[in-house]
């Protein structure tokens, strides 16, 4: 039996939450300007995510030797 969440101590490093929720969190990032992010949303909201997090971004670093 799980304590309440009043009485268990903050530890920030423990494997587990205090309170378990069943909410899915999705990530999904494309690498090229050509790629869609389409099918990789669509497949997380397949799946119950309720919040997902999408990134368009490059490979390439933008800092290199000049």
């Amino acid at each position: 039996m799980s304590k309440p969440l009043e009485d268990t101590q903050f530890e920030p490093l423990v494997a587990e939450p205090a309170v378990r929720t069943e909410i899915r969190i999705g990530y999904a990032w494309v690498s090229t300007g050509g790629q869609k992010l389409d099918r990789q949303l669509d497949a997380l909201n397949a799946v119950g995510c309720r919040r997902i997090f999408a990134d368009k971004k490059s490979g390439r670093t933008t800092c290199g030797p000049s």
